[in-house]
């Protein structure tokens, strides 16, 4: 009889073990859960809805230089000292 109240025993101390490992490991993924893909913050600008190209073509003929400036509705002026806007980029 002996024995047996030696083996209750034992069952109750690794029940009590394994629970406690087990609320241990629940807790922790609890708490870094919010951490493993944590929100990111939206920008403030959008990106443009698409790719717009201007090209220049002037006579072969004639010996010249012609910078071109472009500007999109409520943007900046882009051209030679100005090479990036919101819109048009030259680089």
């Amino acid at each position: 009889m002996e024995n047996n109240g030696l083996s209750d025993e034992n069952d109750v101390v690794f029940r009590d073990v394994i629970l406690l490992a087990l609320t241990g490991f629940i807790s922790m993924v609890i708490l870094l859960i919010p951490f493993v893909n944590p929100p990111t913050e939206e920008e403030s600008s959008s990106t443009p809805p698409g790719n717009v190209i201007v090209e220049l073509f002037w006579d072969n003929k004639r010996d010249v230089d012609i910078d071109l400036w472009v500007q999109a509705p409520d943007d900046i002026p882009v051209g030679y000292s100005n090479k990036g806007g919101l819109f048009f980029n030259l680089t």
